[in-house]
């Protein structure tokens, strides 16, 4: 065996440092599955030169991942054979969390045997100075040792620094970082795309998946061109990771003549008609009817939670609906003015108690709902639009304009639920049918050591295996998962199927876990500070989820993003959670808005892992119409490029007010990918039901569904209200 020239020096200082009758020592062992390669030679090379320098020893063996192990050896005269049996055959799974081994050593010769690789990167060895640490894995995470060594002033034994691909260059290096990121036209990854830096010859292309990756600098400026789109785009590198890039192919020529798309100006609704918002000198809040939730069965519930300072007064009835910054009185009347089609109609009036009959409204035909309030409602209804307003157009209205015939919006839709569904088996899979077929724990996890040296690089294997084995035994289904968070290159549908499988099986460590792993890895998308905001609640950890859901509404969690596409699940969510948590909480610093307590029949939440999936999804009411959400490029391309831009996949629907009783039915149709990648991780969707939400007496149940085959429409599943 050979020995480097440090090595040796390292061990004339064990040597040096003398011994006691009894020597007292830990090892910290490294039991992930990345040290499945390491040198058992050279690591028992060190254990020998221990033992020889004190033979007599009470040894302290802390088998870790993340999870630790603690057992007790005596070696007697030098003798460590039954440690040497027990290393010899340990088995290698999971993934690593130095932080585990807080508090659990117990002797001051220390001796960590581990090649850097942790799940996290902010994770940090607990080591006291002068410990030893030392690696035998050729493929090991050296920045993160070099950095241990010098934060604890530890000793660092490298074996295989060495090896040709360990040495480093004496070139000088390049104060230049890898630059990563993702080329979009039409909501679609593109490949072949061209990258170039200013100011330099360096070119490259966009992979399959349309990602890219360049040596550049932060603040460099790059050129993203495509010859076969016709189209390019400069701009600005503000960031390492997740460098988005959205080409429009808005130039085309047709017979020699070139035509050229024109920005669409931002209008909104006011009293005195469409005016383009960018030139309004004050704020109006507006939804059109793509925002108005198809599930909702009155206009009242379709206002509800959509505007801020807006609330509902007694019975959820529209009439009564009070405005912020309107007036407040206690003689006289406090309710909002409703004008549909610019035709104000009778009030309620909160001092007499008389109630105006707004029933008759119908969602299906509201085309778009504006709130006006202050200067704004008083420039056009005067003393009318006092307490706000509340402004209506109908579809009727804007067909009427277009002079088109309108029609009834439910009998265009044709909207009624013919039962058809096609019903799905559980699909097969090779490797959890063997799995199934094990009598026992103990076989099924043997033969699951055998199988992931063959399916350990499928993209799917580990997180199916960790719904098996998660109600066999949690733990070991943990450490199974774990896996995929501590390879070289993490995939954000794996983790997020991970994530969602987490919540799905009630496992808040895992799920506080991975949450992690998101934020860490994929700060650019605005979905990794919800999750995180979600994992810290189920793990009872209240103020920082707060603080989280806080930092969403104001845009301080990153502010290179944009986060509205949040704000509707967010707000519901830190409602219930000051509601519900009060006393854990310090509200001094929460606006009065989120004071106020939302109340929901019913609320549904779907999550989806993969970004690049199209689905629709339809829900039947209890008087057996349908209402459809699309979730393709085609029929929400807006929504698709926000979700792309922003990083989320989520969205929430509610069901508030009267007549929602009895059954209901959810549906899915799964359009497949908009572009086919190398990405081979299935696509899960996961729906969270809270029936009261923000009531006392609220529960919720959770559904999963794996996509595989493209379908018309296949059962989700059903609740009743």
């Amino acid at each position: 065996m050979k020995w480097t020239k440090s090595v040796i020096v390292l061990f004339v200082i064990f040597l040096a440092s003398g011994s006691s009758l009894w020597g007292q020592t830990t090892l910290c062992w490294d039991s992930s599955l990345s040290m499945t390669d390491r040198d058992l030679e050279k690591d028992f090379s060190v254990l020998e030169h221990i033992f020889r320098k004190d033979p007599n020893q009470e040894v302290q063996l802390l088998l870790f991942n993340i999870e630790v192990t603690e057992k007790g050896y005596r070696i007697v005269d030098g003798d460590w054979q039954q440690l040497k049996n027990d290393l010899s055959n340990m088995v290698y799974d999971g993934g690593t969390v130095y932080a585990k081994l807080e508090n659990r050593i117990k002797h001051e010769n220390v001796y960590v045997f581990t090649d850097g690789k942790s799940i996290l990167m902010q994770d940090a060895l607990p080591l006291k100075p002068k410990s030893f640490i030392v690696n035998s894995s050729g493929d090991r995470n050296i920045d993160f040792l070099n950095r241990t060594v010098l934060l604890t002033k530890s000793r660092l034994m490298d074996f295989a620094s060495n090896l040709p691909k360990n040495r480093i260059s004496t070139e000088s290096v390049s104060k230049s970082e890898t630059i990563k990121g993702s080329v979009y036209i039409d909501n679609r990854p593109v490949p072949g795309v061209r990258i170039t830096i200013k100011g330099k010859e360096d070119v490259v292309m966009t992979d399959v998946d349309g990602n890219f990756a360049i040596n550049a600098q932060i603040g460099d400026s790059i050129l993203v061109s495509s010859v076969a789109n016709n189209t390019y785009k400069n701009l600005r590198i503000s960031s390492k990771e997740n460098t988005k890039v959205f080409l429009e192919p808005n130039i085309y020529t047709l017979e020699e003549v070139t035509l050229v798309e024109e920005r669409t100006k931002k209008l909104a609704t006011t009293g005195l008609g469409k005016v383009d918002k960018d030139r309004l000198g004050y704020d109006v809040q507006s939804i059109g009817d793509e925002d108005i939730t198809l599930i909702n069965t009155t206009v009242s519930s379709a206002v509800q939670g959509k505007f801020a300072g807006v609330r509902h007064g007694q019975n959820e009835d529209l009439s009564q609906v009070l405005i912020r910054n309107g007036s407040s009185s206690l003689t006289s009347n406090n309710y909002a003015l409703i004008v549909v089609d610019n035709v104000p109609l009778r009030q309620s009036n909160s001092s007499t108690q008389e109630i105006v009959d707004t029933s008759y409204l119908n969602p299906d035909n509201i085309a778009d709902i504006t709130v006006l309030k202050g200067l704004a409602a008083t420039n056009r209804f005067g003393s009318l639009g006092a307490n706000g307003v509340l402004m209506i157009t109908t579809k009727a209205a804007v067909a009427a304009k277009k002079g088109e015939k309108n029609y009834d919006s439910a009998r265009l839709r044709n909207n009624i639920f013919d039962g058809k569904l096609n019903i799905k088996g559980n699909t097969s899979i090779n490797y959890i049918e063997e799995l199934s077929s094990s009598p026992n724990f103990e076989d099924a996890y043997a033969i699951y050591l055998l199988q992931r040296q063959k399916y350990d690089k499928l993209d799917s294997y580990y997180l199916d295996v960790y719904d098996f084995f998660k109600p066999r035994n949690g733990m070991s289904a943990m450490r199974i998962a774990s896996n995929i968070m501590e390879r070289d290159k993490t995939d954000y549908g794996q983790l997020r199927g991970l994530f969602l499988k987490a919540s799905k099986n009630k496992d808040s460590k895992l799920q506080y876990l991975v949450a992690s792993k998101l934020l860490e890895d994929f700060p650019g998308k605005t979905q990794s500070y919800y999750d995180m905001a979600l994992a810290h609640i189920n793990s009872s950890e209240y103020q920082p989820a707060m603080d989280i859901f806080l930092s969403i509404m104001d845009g301080s969690a990153n502010r290179e993003l944009t986060f509205d596409g949040l704000h509707k699940r967010v707000r519901a969510e830190l409602k219930d959670l000051i509601s519900k948590h009060k006393k854990d909480l310090d509200l001094s610093q929460v606006p009065p808005a989120y004071l106020e307590s939302t109340t929901f029949n019913a609320r549904l939440v779907f999550d989806w892992n993969d970004e690049n999936t199209e689905f629709d999804l339809q829900f039947v009411n209890p008087q057996k119409r349908f209402f459809e959400w699309e979730h393709t490029d085609f029929g929400n391309k807006d929504r698709i490029r926000d979700e792309l831009r922003n990083g989320y996949s989520s969205e929430q629907f509610v069901l508030t007010g009267d007549g929602l009783q009895g059954k209901w039915i959810v549906n899915i149709s799964y359009k497949g990918k908009r572009t086919e990648t190398e990405n081979g991780v299935p696509t899960f969707i996961k729906c969270r039901l809270d029936y009261n939400f923000g009531f006392p007496n609220s529960r919720y149940e959770e559904y999963e569904l794996r996509l595989t085959e493209k379908s018309d429409r296949q059962f989700f599943f059903e609740f009743k209200i």
